[in-house]
């Protein structure tokens, strides 16, 4: 993905129609005029990100309301206690990584007084306390695990 946003910024200058510079004009009228070009673009390119984001938004709705109609009482119900069940683990990941990297943090800057060498090993050993820690164990293993497929 990263050689492909390099690709992109690389070939994003080739796809400007950014005009020649005339030689009688001066330097700052020509750099403002590939300016205003630049803008135009970036604008133009921002109103498409929008309007594609919108309708992406107006799909999903549709399809929750499509599914929502068909679902009774009991079932709207259930599907709300198991969201917000799951928004309140991911609220609890999200306090205790936090909670994490601010120990982590203050650690780094406490450690910044030791010289080098000792220094050295305080961060390796902080490193490694992170790397063990439960919250963040979670965390890693739910990302490399493959992602459950939705039975129908």
């Amino acid at each position: 993905m990263i050689k492909e946003v390099v690709r992109l910024e690389t070939e994003y200058w080739q796809l400007l129609d950014v005009p020649r510079q005339d030689k009688q004009e001066p330097v700052l009228a020509y750099v403002l005029r590939a300016c205003t070009i630049v803008e135009k673009s970036q604008r133009s390119q921002e109103q498409a990100e929008k309007s594609h984001r919108a309708d992406q938004e107006e799909e999903r709705k549709r399809e929750n309301s499509q599914r929502l109609n068909g679902m009774t009482t009991s079932q709207v119900l259930e599907e709300n206690t198991c969201l917000t069940n799951e928004l309140f683990r991911y609220l609890r990941k999200y306090s205790s990584l936090r909670t994490l990297m601010r120990e982590l943090k203050d650690d780094y800057v406490e450690s910044k007084m030791y010289p080098i060498v000792p220094r050295y090993f305080m961060l390796k050993d902080m490193i490694r306390d992170v790397m063990r820690d439960p919250a963040f164990v979670e965390i890693c293993q739910e990302v490399t695990q493959s992602p459950p497929t939705a039975a129908s």
